[in-house]
């Protein structure tokens, strides 16, 4: 035993150095996997900006002739069923002028994308809505239909469906109590994978993420006692349209920390057992021997 002492030292300082580094490739992993999806989405809104701004320079657009851009919204959205749930041009009373479904008679005025594509004169996000044509969960989007003369004639709107996030996440294995999930700017639940009725789309995220998240830096990572008991390690980040504009979206993945620890300690575990086999093999040859 005494000679096995030194080894048995220097398992145990490799074996935490081992824990510490694996703890810190878990909690790096995690923060990778929350910038490959901000990566993704931010393509995907890079997508829908540009369609959205080609679709308000189209001279039908922009002289707001009904029947053409009804036919050009409705074949937009049946090439993008699986991703847009509607499309309309408003006029700057926010009434519906031509749309690709079945939305007429509704007003937007007080939609915050509407509001706001007519304050900055750009493309803007919305907020968690339900969509009114589907009645499902939506994230809309707005963009100004600006003339030759330099003013706004009409405001184009769209929607993207949230149910979209989950193709990407249909065939991943998670760890078990693992999550991936997405809010808009208020906080207000956008997306949750795996699906749980407790933690319904459309209610606000659990509080200290939220505050955590709204805080200063791109990115972070906060330890949170979630809502079904579970400590989880989560990193956030924040979604923008442009450096300098306020964050639209945020995204989130938490993994139990007991795995995290769980998994760093099975080295150190590991070699201890196979110091202890050594010892008792070497006892055992000495009882041979004598």
């Amino acid at each position: 035993l005494m000679s096995a002492l030194p080894t048995l030292v220097l398992i145990v300082t490799l074996g935490l150095q081992a824990r510490n580094t694996a703890i810190e490739d878990a909690t790096q992993g995690l923060q990778g996997f929350v910038r490959s999806a901000a990566e993704t989405q931010v393509r995907a809104t890079t997508a829908t900006r540009l369609l959205m701004e080609n679709l308000s320079r189209v001279p039908d657009v922009q002289r707001a002739d009904i029947a053409t851009c009804t036919r050009i919204f409705v074949n937009v959205l049946r090439i993008n069923q699986q991703r847009y749930s509607a499309l309309h041009l408003v006029d700057l009373d926010g009434n519906i002028m031509a749309t690709g479904g079945t939305s007429s008679g509704l007003n937007f005025a007080n939609v915050k994308h509407f509001r706001d594509a007519l304050k900055t004169r750009g493309f803007v996000v919305g907020e968690y809505q339900l969509g009114v044509s589907l009645g499902v969960p939506v994230l809309p989007f707005g963009c100004p239909v600006i003339g030759p003369d330099g003013k706004i004639n009409a405001v184009l709107l769209a929607s993207v469906l949230l149910s979209s996030y989950g193709d990407q996440f249909a065939e991943m294995r998670f760890p078990q109590d693992s999550f991936f999930g997405v809010s808009d700017h208020q906080g207000v639940r956008l997306f949750r994978f795996p699906e749980t009725g407790e933690l319904p789309i459309g209610r606000p995220i659990h509080g200290s993420v939220s505050t955590a998240a709204r805080a200063d830096g791109e990115e972070g990572l906060v330890e949170d006692m979630g809502s079904d008991g579970v400590l989880r390690m989560v990193a956030f980040r924040k979604i923008r349209t442009a450096p300098d504009a306020p964050p639209y979206m945020y995204m989130f993945a938490g993994t139990p920390k007991a795995r995290i620890h769980a998994r760093a300690l099975e080295i150190l575990w590991r070699d201890l057992g196979i110091l202890l086999l050594m010892v008792r093999s070497e006892e055992h040859t000495s009882e041979l021997q004598s």
